[in-house]
């Protein structure tokens, strides 16, 4: 029998109770818990599109065994990729279990909360990863791609670029320059300055564009160039004046927005899901950015 596929609007009202009860309520830590431990599997249905109905516990996931539907859904990861997700889930289900059944009677504490939600945040940026391996950021990545990105919490934004820049077989300058922006924005510009100096080396050698290829970028991205290549030799050198710009400042720290809820906000005031459209490239995105807001109330 084929396996039902994730359909987000099977799932709708139950993301938004437990985003309700889990984030805007006051209920006791034990009870927050048990509920993202019911959000963190919808995450996981989603990731191996694994509709409502099938059969699916962390466990399954963490000891899949052959012939069930679980199995055959994890057997289309690449075998690194189901090995990092299995890690995220063992994280979950070490507070998940913990906080679920009787046998603990721990009442949870805002450190174990903190973990929990860390956990989402690392399942939620797996998603994320998936589309970026599909759809690789470079220097000609489709711009509305790009701007709805930054329309996501820093820190989850973080999370995808630095494990797509560790990753990267070869590392380009777009790619360089969002990542130093998340960290600008989660960890502050002292912190990204020392950064800086201390990758100089492997940033120094980052593929730079020549000065035909800038040129094709520049008409590629019309009137919203933010990186001016022309004027370096490198990634770094280029960061090292861009880091004391101003403008940057108004970056530091998450000064917009640091949350789903803040950011959600702008996503609506800048209405980018509308702009999500005329390709399966764009659909996609939309599709992740409309499951991960499902709930979240924007201030």
């Amino acid at each position: 029998m084929a396996i039902k596929e994730f359909e987000i609007d099977d799932f709708n009202e139950l993301i938004s109770i437990l985003i309700q009860d889990s984030y805007y309520s006051n209920t006791s830590n034990r009870t927050k818990l048990t509920l993202l431990r019911q959000y963190s599997e919808i995450i996981i249905r989603k990731i191996i599109n694994m509709g409502e109905g099938e059969p699916l516990l962390l466990g399954d996931v963490l000891y899949p065994k052959k012939g069930t539907k679980v199995h055959e859904k994890l057997q289309l990861l690449e075998k690194w990729r189901l090995k990092e997700f299995q890690e995220i889930i063992q994280k979950v289900a070490s507070w998940g279990n913990k906080h679920s059944h009787t046998q603990s009677i721990s009442i949870g504490t805002v450190e174990d909360v903190g973990q929990a939600e860390n956990a989402i945040l690392e399942l939620v940026a797996f998603l994320f990863i998936d589309y970026f391996l599909e759809y690789p950021i470079h220097l000609f990545t489709d711009r509305v791609i790009l701007r709805a990105f930054s329309f996501l919490p820093p820190i989850l934004r973080f999370k995808v670029l630095s494990y797509l820049y560790k990753k990267a077989d070869r590392r380009n300058v777009v790619l360089v320059d969002k990542l130093l922006l998340s960290l600008v924005k989660t960890k502050g510009k002292n912190y990204t300055s020392d950064w800086l100096e201390q990758n100089q080396e492997d940033l120094i050698k980052v593929d730079y564009p020549n000065q035909k290829t800038i040129e094709d970028f520049y008409s590629f991205c019309d009137f919203e160039v933010t990186i001016q290549l022309s004027n370096y030799k490198n990634i770094y050198e280029l960061w090292k004046d861009k880091i004391n710009d101003p403008r940057i400042l108004s970056n530091e720290s998450g000064r917009l927005y640091k949350n789903f809820e803040e950011a959600l906000y702008y996503y609506k005031q800048n209405k980018i899901e509308d702009m999500l459209h005329d390709s399966i490239e764009r659909e996609k995105f939309r599709d992740l950015l409309n499951f991960v807001y499902v709930g979240r109330k924007a201030h």
